[in-house]
């Protein structure tokens, strides 16, 4: 019997539990929810102590309604009522576009090139240890070499061979061959045990770096150029993405011409663009466009160019031909080799005769001395 009474007082004890539980569920907020006013309602007007212009996310000229993360990416009107969106877009898909032999739009590539599209090198960046240990020409590999003919025995410095363009070409179309096999050249990375400098390698505050450098072998068997290179070493060299592109593309030639005077004060300067004597930047450095526009030399390990926008990057590195430059990216020893390889010739006999063959231009009376001469 003492059992069962106990049951009954825990049984009205569960029962006041159940009905406190239940009874917060029907209490009125003393202050009910406003429903909230959406983001845009303020845009464009004069509230409180905010102008109508500082309502715009970033403000009248960069004037727009969106209020997403995103906004300030958003184009300004100024823009888009130039029609600079749509330049923009243009030049766009002529860097990012993979461009083919023959299928329109994007046509023209070849018989050899660097790459397959202005993106495939300046997609990224080779910072923070990023690095490649080959030269395989696909999307993200931005290395190109430079093969040169050294002033003094382990120089740095000396003049280029006349076996290879400006941008490594490392793929052509069949039956051609690239001026250099990619899969030859060899990329080997060394660590640095102490600086030469003897600095040590850690910050000031005590916090350590790692570094290391690329040394690069090619051998003759990897030219196919007639003839081939001798006597020569190899330098790796990173492209620049497209970020860092536009950035130097944006410097003003003024600010160049001041940045050379201001250094020029203080250190010797490449006395091919400067005057050390004068001060002065020479004429040999600038760059002059199609339309006449001069520009410093900016672009380029050898700075050869002043104008991205101008740039014959689509010329000397995938093989497209333009308005006022008809003739292919290549050199005389590669022609040369070309136009002696069996395997070359018995293609363009083969197919050359087809108007419509891309080996057509070089197809010339059909007989093996016409196609070499071609």
């Amino acid at each position: 019997m003492r059992h069962n009474s106990y049951s009954k007082y825990l049984l009205a004890g569960a029962l006041l539990c159940a009905f406190a539980a239940c009874s917060d569920d029907n209490v009125t907020p003393d202050n009910p929810q406003q429903p909230s006013e959406p983001e845009t309602k303020y845009i464009g007007q004069a509230v409180g102590n905010f102008s109508a212009d500082e309502w715009y996310p970033a403000g009248k000229l960069g004037t727009t309604e969106n209020t997403s993360a995103g906004c300030y990416e958003d184009n300004t009107p100024a823009i888009d009522e130039q029609g600079l969106t749509d330049l923009f877009n243009q030049g766009d898909m002529m860097a990012s576009a993979k461009y083919t032999l023959s299928t329109e739009p994007y046509k023209g590539w070849g018989p050899v090139a660097s790459r397959r599209s202005c993106e495939y090198c300046h997609s990224g960046g080779y910072a923070h240890g990023h690095s490649r240990n080959d030269m395989n020409p696909v999307k993200g590999n931005g290395y190109i070499v430079s093969v040169y003919t050294p002033d003094a025995p382990g120089s740095n410095n000396g003049t280029p061979i006349d076996q290879l363009t400006t941008f490594t070409m490392l793929q052509a179309v069949e039956p051609f061959l690239p001026p250099v096999d990619p899969k030859q050249i060899h990329i080997t990375w060394h660590d640095v045990t102490s600086m030469p400098s003897g600095l040590p390698m850690q910050f000031p505050d005590g916090e350590k770096f790692n570094l290391r450098y690329p040394s690069v072998s090619i051998p003759q068997s990897a030219f196919n150029t007639d003839p081939v290179p001798s006597n020569y070493e190899v330098r790796l060299i990173a492209s620049c993405n497209f970020q860092g592109l536009g950035l130097i593309d944006a410097i003003s030639n003024e600010d160049l011409k001041k940045q050379y005077e201001a250094e020029g004060r203080f250190v010797e300067l490449n006395p091919e663009f400067f005057d050390n004597t004068t001060k002065q930047l020479k004429p040999e450095a600038w760059a002059e466009d199609a339309f006449g526009n001069k520009f410093v030399k900016r672009f380029n390990y050898d700075l050869l160019d002043g104008c991205l926008e101008n740039d014959v990057a689509l010329w000397d590195e995938l093989n497209i031909l333009r308005s006022d430059i008809k003739h292919i990216c290549s050199t005389e020893p590669w022609a040369k080799a070309m136009s002696e390889n069996e395997n070359v010739i018995s293609y363009i006999q083969q197919h050359g005769s087809d108007a419509n063959s891309y080996v057509h231009p070089y197809y010339n009376d059909g007989t093996r001395e016409g196609i070499k001469k071609a």
